[in-house]
């Protein structure tokens, strides 16, 4: 006389036709952006030895350029400017580098100056008596 309770079992309710075109919209969305990820790693892995040998290509351009350009100008300015401007240039460099010195000096003296202790002041020498 004894029965097993036993847990009745609800039958699974079926889906909302709602719920149902939800989970298809988020299973087609999860599989889009798979796919979309999957294309673009691929894309990627491509393109990379190309982007180097892009990278290799214009490094070296951007040097012949940079050193084409230095050699043709100072080979240019070489010819096109007179030997007596080689001395003028040796003679100004020297006259700036004299000034400078000169100007720093200067300024040493006026900042030690400025930083000595003052002279005691001279006192007055004393009145002769009156006669």
């Amino acid at each position: 006389m004894s029965e097993d309770p036993q847990p009745e079992e609800t039958p699974p309710q079926p889906q909302s036709s709602s719920r149902k075109a939800f989970d298809d919209l988020k299973d087609a969305a999860k599989r889009a952006w798979e796919e979309t990820m999957r294309e673009a790693k691929q894309s990627a892995d491509g393109a990379v030895p190309k982007l180097k040998e892009e990278f290799k290509r214009a490094a070296n351009e951007l040097v012949y350029d940079l050193s084409y350009a230095t050699q043709f100008t100072s080979t240019l300015a070489k010819n096109a400017i007179p030997d007596v401007t080689v001395n003028a240039g040796e003679e100004g460099a020297t006259a700036g580098k004299e000034a400078a010195e000169e100007f720093l000096r200067k300024r040493q003296e006026a900042k030690e100056a400025s930083t000595a202790p003052p002279q005691e002041p001279i006192d007055p020498p004393e009145a002769a008596p009156a006669s």
